[in-house]
């Protein structure tokens, strides 16, 4: 029988494998390898998996990623997907609803470029004002006949004018401009010329606020922010995902009669990232006991289908039926679903199908070779966190340290977990009894 001392029980971890004194001599020098920059850490598998998933524009090649909590999963992924959004031939889109005046005001969907949305937004709010400033002109014409003329140049000239401002827009949007001269026009002539004594109700009426309402944008989707970042592709992550934010709803009106059908569709995480990604976690699914199966039904029917609907999940009421039938929508978006291998699998037991849309696999490895290689990593890893907290730096002893820690994770000295939530909580701890000092040592990190 051979009796262990402490010391055997722990792993010793050489110094003279670190070729420092302290962390802060590793920032800026070749010292700490591109990948590890962003703490892909001995993740050289999942981080080739991850960029060959994430380059495939092609629709239905979505991402799963596999690995432990605080292995870095969503980190990592989330600055993986940056990079590919900011360097794809992908364009941004807005995304409007518009009354459909051809189809008794059921809204109409219409994909625009970026910043165009909201330049439609403002020039139909002053189409509407400056229609507002005329019709008072108009009335106190001598007939309806004269209205009804100066009403039609007008609205013709606006219109063009509309039309020349977004000529680069296309078919649909030039189709809508042309049809709001007529719905001006049997608007006044169903309205009714008042007796010289009721001048000012009559006006008051014909500026209906639902009328007017009929010529406002909704801009459901605004990518100016994302093209101000540099993005050339939506990329959204939805940390709280349900019905209505995942495939958007209709918003109740506290008076439907001023408040058309159209401006109260709200978009959803999977019409933001028309064109992009969209990264959820798994558990959120599983853990939403009164909706989960319902949402990750809704996902199969979408990626099967490529095209979502908006619902109102909170009413089921007769009249949002053709409200909901006419928003159907071709998206193309690339789901990154976040996993523990426990809960695929169970979500396997449930959907089985629903993994058949994930063909590429990110596997985040929960633990790693207790190497000389992985040692120099590590150290890197601490040094960048260092500078990204604005905190001490660590001397080589205490980052020895921290490795052991995460060998004793493992109950295994010739592995290292992979768990670098813990690993940075455990600096952040010990740089907070490292106050007074000028660096962390050994004696901080025991403490």
């Amino acid at each position: 029988m051979h009796i262990l001392s402490e010391h055997d029980l722990n792993a010793a971890i050489p110094i003279n494998a670190f070729t420092f004194k302290t962390t802060a001599e590793l920032l800026g020098t070749d010292s700490i390898p591109q990948s590890d920059v962003h703490g892909w850490i001995a993740q050289s598998e999942a981080k080739k998996a991850a960029q060959f998933g994430l380059n495939i524009q092609q629709r239905g090649f979505n991402v799963l990623v596999l690995g432990a909590q605080g292995s870095g999963r969503t980190s990592l992924m989330l600055s993986a997907m940056k990079d590919v959004a900011k360097k794809s031939s992908h364009t941004l889109h807005d995304l409007v609803s518009l009354y459909d005046f051809g189809a008794l005001g059921q809204p109409t969907l219409l994909k625009l470029s970026v910043g165009q949305g909201a330049k439609l937004r403002t020039e139909m709010d002053g189409f509407v004002r400056g229609l507002m400033n005329e019709l008072p002109q108009l009335i106190t014409l001598e007939s309806q006949v004269l209205m009804l003329q100066q009403a039609d140049t007008w609205l013709r000239q606006a219109c063009e004018k509309l039309k020349e401002t977004f000529k680069e827009d296309g078919a649909p949007l030039h189709d809508y401009f042309s049809l709001i001269p007529n719905e001006v026009l049997t608007y006044l002539n169903a309205w009714q010329p008042p007796s010289p004594a009721e001048t000012d109700n009559a006006l008051e009426g014909l500026l209906s606020e639902s009328f007017l309402a009929r010529f406002k944008i909704n801009l459901m989707v605004d990518q100016r922010v994302s093209l101000a970042q540099g993005m050339s592709q939506a990329l959204v992550y939805d940390n709280d995902p349900s019905l209505q934010t995942l495939f958007g709803t209709i918003e109740s009106a506290s008076d439907a009669a001023t408040v058309p059908d159209f401006l109260r569709l709200r978009a959803g995480y999977l019409h933001k990232a028309d064109g992009g990604m969209l990264m959820l976690h798994l558990r959120d699914l599983l853990n939403d006991e009164q909706n989960g199966s319902q949402i990750i039904e809704k996902l199969h029917r979408f990626l099967r289908n490529g095209t979502l609907q908006i619902e109102d999940a909170g009413n089921s009421a007769q009249s949002n039926v053709s409200l909901v039938s006419n928003t159907l929508l071709p998206l193309q978006v690339k789901l990154v679903v976040i996993a523990t291998r426990e809960d695929f699998y169970d979500c396997l037991d449930e959907q089985p199908d629903f993994f058949d849309y994930f063909p590429i696999k990110v596997e985040f490895a929960e633990r790693i070779l207790a190497s000389q290689e992985n040692y120099s990593a590590i150290a890197g890893f601490v040094a960048q966190k260092c500078r990204q907290h604005q905190c001490l730096h660590f001397t080589a002893h205490a980052v020895a340290t921290l490795i052991g820690a995460l060998q004793r994770m493992e109950e295994d000295q010739t592995r290292i977990s992979t768990n670098f939530a813990f690993l940075e909580q455990l600096m952040l701890e010990s740089v907070a009894f490292a106050q007074a000092a000028n660096v962390v040592d050994v004696q901080h990190v025991n403490a």
